[in-house]
C-alpha cells in the first residue's frame, strides 16, 4: 500500500490484491531463507565431513606406529620368550633351602 489515508474506506477487492501481495512478499522470504538453509546445511556437513577425515587421519597416524606390534609380540613369544620364561621361572619356583637345624630361628 502506498502512503493513503487509513481512513479511506476499501473494497473487497482492493484488500484482496494488497494480502494477496503481502502474502507473496511473506513466501518469497521463506523461499529466500529456505534455500539458505539448505545452503547452509551442505556447508555444515562438508565441515563435518572433513573433521571426520582430519580425526580419522590423526588417529591412524598416532596408531600407525603400534600396527606391526602383533607381529613383534609373536616373533618374541616363538623366538626368545620361552628360553626367557624358563630362566626367570628357574630363578623364581627354585626349590628353597630348609633352614639348618641348629636352633637358630629366623628374624624378620
Amino acid at each position: 500500500m502506498s502512503e493513503r489515508d487509513m481512513t479511506v474506506p476499501v473494497t473487497r477487492g482492493e484488500m484482496h490484491k494488497a494480502l494477496e501481495t503481502w502474502a507473496g512478499a511473506i513466501l518469497a522470504q521463506f523461499k529466500n531463507l529456505i534455500t539458505r538453509q539448505d545452503v547452509l546445511r551442505a556447508d555444515m556437513l562438508a565441515l563435518v565431513k572433513a573433521s571426520e577425515r582430519h580425526v580419522l587421519d590423526q588417529m591412524k597416524a598416532m596408531f600407525d606406529p603400534h600396527r606391526s606390534i602383533p607381529d613383534r609380540i609373536n616373533t618374541l613369544e616363538r623366538a626368545e620368550l620361552p628360553e626367557r620364561v624358563g630362566k626367570l621361572e628357574a630363578k623364581v619356583f627354585a626349590p628353597r633351602r630348609r633352614a639348618s637345624k641348629t636352633g637358630r630361628r629366623r628374624t624378620r
